[in-house]
């Protein structure tokens, strides 16, 4: 029995080939060492030199695709958030987030935890830019409490996470969860 280069034998009909050969991984994808970050440089998008818009982009374009690129960035540089003010929420007739809660679990309410006054300053900073850009809502009956968790970046400056995972364990499994997210974006992130 010969198969062909769809993948289908020959004693059976003939199925429709609807993609490609793969291609190659790349030469630092095959030996099995980390992805290499791709050189970046910055160019500022900004009409006012006081407000900086900084962008980055590959050093490795041609001159010409360079100059058309930035000259679209620039065209278009209103699409782009450039603060927490300037995402405004969505309207939620357009979309809406609902999780799926097992029937039947109880609500969890995490203890409080407590922090250094230097990173708890830092937190309530966080905190009302969220509060300010409408992201988040204060509310005073709670079922579910989770947890801030600040995460010390590599400048110093606290950026504000949430421990979802209690409400996680509540919430069935996704039946078709994206295959192997995380180590894609991880590999083309060059981490």
């Amino acid at each position: 029995m010969q198969i062909d280069s769809c993948g289908s034998s020959n004693n059976k009909a003939p199925t429709p080939c609807a993609f490609q050969e793969p291609m190659a991984a790349p030469r630092h994808m095959q030996d099995g060492s980390a992805a290499v970050a791709e050189q970046l440089e910055t160019i500022d998008l900004s009409e006012d030199p006081s407000t900086p818009r900084s962008i980055s982009i590959s050093v490795h374009l041609t001159s010409e695709e360079r100059a058309a690129l930035v000259s679209l960035l620039q065209e278009f540089r209103d699409v782009f958030a450039w603060s927490y003010e300037e995402m405004s929420g969505l309207n939620p007739s357009l979309v809406s987030h609902t999780l799926n809660v097992e029937l039947g679990t109880k609500p969890i309410v995490q203890p409080r935890r407590n922090f250094h006054h230097e990173v708890e300053k830092q937190i309530k900073v966080e905190i009302e830019k969220f509060l300010a850009a409408g992201f988040i809502k204060p509310i005073k009956h709670l079922t579910w409490l989770a947890n801030i968790v600040p995460v010390k970046k590599k400048t110093g400056v606290i950026r504000v996470c949430t421990d979802y995972r209690d409400l996680n364990r509540a919430c069935p499994k996704d039946e078709f969860p994206m295959p192997n997210m995380d180590i894609l974006i991880d590999s083309t992130s060059g981490q």
